[in-house]
């Protein structure tokens, strides 16, 4: 039988802020998924149902579910609910304004890759650790990943999207290119405009 789960993220910190030191392992588990989903959602409009990127917790027949997390914020109230759409668990998130996972006012744009558009990175641009590591390192959560790029970051990694189509001779992968370049241009745009 699935649960709704209903957290406050402060009940969760220390007085500066982080997560308690002294959380036990299943409460620090929490925390930081629930912390995850925070910060995924709030780098998007309230009311966006958006995928977050977060695996789901639950383990039913104790199998991990392959769900990834879906949350968006109410408007009104300000709090966040989400859900798993494959088995169900859900929740609501309530205290997280203005702790370190609120991501409204930063300058932090969350990019959900393809597994094959990740890969089309690492392999035909020259784009560099600096960029890349976070690629590498992302889990895979159906068939895509969801990084975290500042802006200007986010601008240099066009630029060698850019330079690769610009370049190869292989249509196919210019073509791919192409296609990443414009759909990562408009989330930088329409992420630039709700800033402005």
């Amino acid at each position: 039988m699935v649960r709704t789960l209903f957290t406050k993220v402060k009940h969760f910190l220390s007085e500066d802020g982080e997560l308690a030191a002294d959380l036990p392992g299943p409460a620090r588990k929490l925390a930081e998924f629930i912390c995850s989903i925070v910060k995924s959602v709030t780098c998007h409009s309230l009311e966006a149902l958006v995928p977050t990127g977060v695996h789901c917790r639950r383990r039913p027949k104790r199998k991990p579910c392959r769900g990834e997390v879906y949350a968006f914020i109410k408007e009104d109230t300000k709090e966040i609910q989400w859900n798993c759409f494959l088995c169900g668990d859900n929740g609501f998130i309530y205290d997280w304004e203005n702790t370190k996972w609120d991501m409204r006012f930063s300058d932090i744009i969350p990019v959900r890759l393809h597994v094959e558009e990740r890969d089309l990175i690492l392999d035909e641009t020259l784009a560099g650790p600096d960029l890349t590591d976070r690629l590498k390192t992302a889990k895979e959560v159906s068939d895509a990943v969801v990084v975290y790029y500042g802006s200007d970051e986010l601008d240099d990694l066009l630029g060698y999207i850019s330079a690769e189509a610009n370049h190869s001779y292989d249509r196919k992968i210019q073509e791919a290119l192409d296609a990443l370049y414009d759909s990562l241009s408009v989330l930088l745009d329409s992420y630039m405009n709700l800033k402005n």
